[in-house]
């Protein structure tokens, strides 16, 4: 389905976070510079979550026609780079382009707002 038509499938809930969303670039463009050497066969593609602490989870897609989801790779704080473990099933993601909006984020079912990482 096409990402632009399946946020207005949304229910308000989900609406309202994407629009209260707020992009945090600065913190973005240094994870990627930092997790570039961590990425050596990640070849599908890398998001980031922002957490409370200004640390970033950064997870790893993987998709097929049917589905996407992400499981956790790194975790970033403050430039140092950590491994975490991978342990269970993937979060299911749906990639949705919010009204209003150019890009496009990745939203779990548990709401969690995920952003592409360019590393």
């Amino acid at each position: 389905m096409d990402p632009r038509e399946l946020y207005f499938q949304l229910d308000d809930k989900k609406k309202q976070i994407l629009n209260d969303y707020t992009l945090r670039g600065d913190i973005f463009k240094q994870v990627s510079i930092d997790i570039s050497e961590h990425l050596e066969g990640v070849c599908k593609g890398v998001l980031g979550e922002v957490n409370e602490d200004d640390s970033v989870t950064v997870y790893q897609l993987s998709y097929d026609k049917d589905k996407m989801s992400v499981k956790r790779f790194l975790k970033w704080k403050n430039g140092e780079v950590n491994e975490l473990t991978h342990g269970g099933r993937g979060l299911g993601v749906s990639y949705i382009i919010p009204d209003g909006r150019d890009q496009g984020v990745y939203l779990t079912r548990t709401n969690q707002t995920l952003i592409a990482l360019r590393a």
